[in-house]
């Protein structure tokens, strides 16, 4: 199975920027990792791109908890542009929250594609890639 373009990490713990990036980098699931800390500098990319199919990613992985604007606020913002997108770009959920009413919560944004626990791990990576992006 070939790799992904690109996969965007939003998430505003940059200890797990550098953990997934090494990740996606010895599984090969992705050419290339986009990372941001700050969820307005990634709906920002995402607004400035959505026209350009080459520069969207292929996967969102965002975190819930952020400061400022947290992953609930970008969700609304996201369903904003998202028509707009040249391609589909399948959005998860990565989060730490055991919290059904969070899952429950999550899966009612049509967008979201899945609501996946953390810690992410190279099984994980494997899976969300064979599960969405098999190509036949």
């Amino acid at each position: 199975m070939g790799a992904l373009q690109r996969i965007m990490i939003v998430d505003d713990d940059h200890i797990h920027h550098f953990v997934y990036e090494e990740m996606i980098a010895d599984t090969q699931v992705a050419q290339e990792v986009l990372t941001f800390a700050q969820a307005s500098k990634a709906l920002d990319f995402l607004g400035d791109a959505c026209h350009d199919a080459d520069q969207l990613p292929d996967l969102i992985l965002l975190d819930l908890n952020m400061p400022h604007i947290s992953g609930w606020d970008f969700l609304e913002a996201y369903q904003k542009i998202r028509p707009d997108f040249a391609k589909d770009v399948v959005l998860m959920i990565l989060s730490s929250s055991v919290y059904q009413k969070d899952i429950d919560r999550a899966h009612a944004y049509e967008d979201v594609a899945d609501f996946v626990m953390t810690p992410l791990t190279e099984d994980k990576l494997r899976t969300i890639r064979d599960q969405f992006f098999a190509t036949s």
